[in-house]
């Protein structure tokens, strides 16, 4: 009974309202939409013994949908390092390999840190990975 009445005052508020009305409700949704954001701070210490036994070192995972921006600060670029970003699907395939050059070519993304800060975009992906 009260979704009922609930629905017939939604129906005869939006008879009311004209196409510009429509059109601000929904230009003020889309910009709040779009304001929300979230982002991701992975804190460690990357060694490259750890990497070199470990064949890699894994940092973190996340999830991004549309554009992304990579901000980061190290405390020294002593040699030149280089971040790899995989596809999740891709990471398992690649750990499993046992070749460096072949599990490296699987990244889809390489990032050279060769400065303490930076900021890099990333690729556009059509849905969220």
């Amino acid at each position: 009974m009260h979704v009922n009445i609930f629905r017939n005052e939604l129906d005869n508020l939006l008879s009311e309202m004209t196409w510009s009305n429509h059109f601000v409700i929904l230009v003020l949704f889309l910009q709040v939409l779009t304001r929300v954001t979230e982002s991701k701070t992975v804190h460690g210490v990357f060694n490259t013994y750890v990497a070199q036994a470990g064949k890699g070192q894994y940092v973190t995972s996340f999830a991004f949908h549309g554009d992304a921006i990579l901000n980061f600060t190290v405390n020294t670029t002593g040699t030149g390092a280089k971040l790899f970003l995989f596809v999740s699907e891709d990471w398992i395939d690649a750990a499993m390999d046992l070749e460096c050059q072949r599990r490296f070519a699987k990244a889809r993304a390489v990032i050279v840190i060769n400065e303490t800060s930076s900021h890099r975009s990333v690729s556009h992906y059509v849905y969220p990975r």
